[in-house]
């Protein structure tokens, strides 16, 4: 014992030689197999898991007389057995006889003299395993130690041994998921030093898990490069993109700046500029988006082709842009300058247009409308602005992952002459007739000054609002007209652009919120069965009555009635018509917050205005007006 340095003093009731047997082997004390189990310090004891099962009783069936007597443990069995302290089987006989035959003994002096000495046995025996318990833990975390160490040198040296064949740290990375580390630690991290023949042995195995982590990780490298370089080339034809931005500003004094919040307001025009897929047409860019090479090898071969590039761009911006022009040109000619705007240039120049081409000009135009199947409701009118964006043709699409793509197809765009010619007109009554539509904004300042509708819509919104109650009242003159005529219903086109009134066509206004209450309905129209309810404020109702039926002296409940509000959305769930806008790329169909408040007032009310849209069999959808 004395060779063991920190080992505690052998207890007076073992021999030596099973204490050093108890501490260092790994047998079990009661069958002597091997026992992996560590000693339990308190009962002085090894027990393999069949001899537990044996040699232990719980302590809380120990009887009650003896139980603070008899030494016990709770690390000796795991916590999911049904006790959580055992003592030794054989040691509760004997305490039993000891204490039957004290309490015979009648002598009260005798019981408490020898249940103090069993005490006094209790407390020694828990202060010897506290010492004993932490030599044992310096012996394991030194024989920690030295595996670690044993482990540590064992894998220096295979890492030395594998460089000197030629790999490298990074191939003896195996951290990253999916690298076989565990194959890899079950070779090199060993507590076993490292000989000849083990060498000899794991050699063959080390090459091939290196040349499969090697592979993956020059695979990961590759398409790190790849991003990154990708990435980058995105950014250097961003830049381009964004030197070709146009922006110009909304002076104070315009009529639109009070309606538009803070000042100054700016608007930009984005010319067309191919997204990454069309970019990759050009076999330059195809070059620097597939090749292997790093940023900086990838930024220098661009600027040695930039002019190269940018040719490119320049000739597919071009084409775009003669398409539309060339559409355009069948519009009305303009005799007088083209452009003629109030915009002034960032630093507060007038005239920000003065530099471009005349064909451009001409696409800036407000009153320029095309048709494109891009947009959700194809008939409705684009602005060029509309169209570009609509049709993907800004360059703004994330530059992750592309395919080369053909330059795209403009046929499906088409020049809009009825929105040309209702523009035209509304441009005029408002003294703008050569305004860009970029001073008419893309925000909801504009209210039909004609119909009952409040609703405020953009620009091409305003626009298509004539088109659809045009197209409204021709439906109506050209299916149901007589039906009218003989139920004396006067039927005006509100919407008439020669029509001979005191009402404006169109009239700038602010945002606000639709009067909940004092809603009216025009009985007129409801009456006939035919034309859709029309629903407003007593005001618009009565301007309504005269404009569209021709009454001067409109009767309450004879020509219209209050209106019972339905219930109806929450504020919380309605969008703002700048919101729906931004969202979907055309104005809300109806106004409010309810499905019917401003429902058009030509047409039928199951009818939509996008009629091509339905199939109504062979079956004629007028029929309904036979009985008329």
């Amino acid at each position: 014992m004395n060779n063991v340095p920190g080992l505690p003093d052998c207890p007076p009731d073992m021999s030596e030689p099973r204490y050093l047997a108890l501490v260092f082997s790994k047998i079990c004390t009661s069958c002597g197999k091997a026992a992996k189990l560590e000693m339990d310090t308190v009962l002085r004891v090894r027990l393999c898991s069949p001899c537990r099962k044996t040699c232990l009783i719980p302590w809380n069936t120990v009887p009650a007389g003896i139980m603070p007597y008899i030494p016990f443990s709770g690390k000796i069995a795991p916590t999911a057995r049904r006790s959580n302290a055992y003592s030794l089987r054989e040691d509760v006989p004997g305490l039993v006889e000891e204490y039957e035959n004290k309490k015979r003994l009648n002598d009260t002096q005798a019981l408490r003299a020898w249940a103090e000495e069993k005490r006094e046995v209790i407390s020694n025996r828990l202060k010897h395993a506290h010492l004993l318990g932490e030599f044992l833990d310096t012996m394991e975390s030194a024989r920690l130690l030295e595996i670690g160490t044993t482990k540590a040198e064992r894998q220096q040296e295979i890492q030395r041994r594998l460089e000197d064949l030629g790999w490298t740290w990074q191939d003896m990375d195996f951290s990253e998921y999916g690298c076989n580390e565990r194959e890899w630690l079950q070779l090199v991290s060993q507590p076993r030093p490292l000989t000849e023949r083990v060498w000899s042995n794991i050699k063959s195995k080390l090459v091939s898990l290196l040349e499969a982590n090697r592979e993956r990780r020059l695979q990961r490298e590759r398409i790190q490069r790849d991003n990154a370089r990708r990435v980058q080339l995105g950014e250097l034809l961003s830049a381009i993109r964004k030197r070709g931005i146009f922006t110009a500003q909304i002076p104070a004094q315009h009529p639109a700046a009070s309606l538009l919040g803070s000042m100054p307001v700016n608007v930009t025009y984005e010319p067309p500029f191919p997204e990454l897929s069309y970019a990759l047409d050009c076999p330059i860019v195809l070059d620097l988006y597939n090749s292997d090479m790093t940023v900086p090898e990838m930024e220098a071969k661009f600027e040695q082709h930039r002019g190269e590039i940018e040719t490119f761009i320049a000739e597919w911006q071009a084409r775009i842009q003669t398409h539309c022009s060339k559409l355009a040109r069948q519009g009305p000619k303009t005799t007088k300058k083209i452009l003629r705007s109030s915009l002034t240039t960032s630093d507060n120049k007038p005239n920000p247009f003065a530099k471009l081409s005349d064909d451009l000009k001409l696409l800036l135009r407000a009153d320029s409308f095309f048709n494109t199947p891009g947009v959700l409701i194809t008939e409705r009118p684009c602005t060029y602005g509309t169209v570009l964006r609509s049709e993907g043709l800004l360059g703004t699409q994330s530059f992750a992952w592309a395919t080369p793509k053909a330059p795209p197809s403009l046929d499906g765009i088409s020049w809009n002459s009825e929105a040309n010619r209702i523009a035209r007109a509304l441009l005029a009554s408002i003294g703008t007739p050569n305004a860009s539509y970029l001073e008419m904004t893309n925000k909801s300042i504009y209210a039909c000054g004609r119909c009952h509708d409040t609703e405020n819509k953009t620009w091409e919104g305003m626009v298509y609002h004539y088109i659809q109650h045009q197209r409204s009242y021709n439906l109506v003159q050209e299916n149901t007209a007589k039906a009218l005529s003989k139920a004396g219903v006067t039927f005006n086109n509100a919407h008439d652009l020669n029509l001979r009134t005191k009402l404006p066509l169109i009239q700038r206004s602010a945002a606000q919120m639709s009067d909940e209450f004092d809603q009216y309905e025009c009985k007129v129209c409801a009456d006939t069965m035919i034309l859709e309810d029309v629903i407003s404020s007593e005001v618009k109702l009565e301007e309504h009555l005269l404009i569209v039926h021709g009454i001067t002296e409109p009767i309450p409940d004879e020509h219209y009635v209050a209106h019972i509000i339905e219930e109806e959305d929450s504020e919380l769930d309605y969008l703002s018509p700048d919101t729906f806008y931004e969202i979907h790329g055309y104005d809300p169909p109806y106004g409010g917050y309810g499905h019917r408040r401003y429902g058009h007032h030509y047409g039928f009310p199951w009818l939509d205005y996008d009629d091509d849209d339905y199939d109504y069999g062979d079956g004629d959808p007028y029929d309904v007006f036979a009985e008329w």
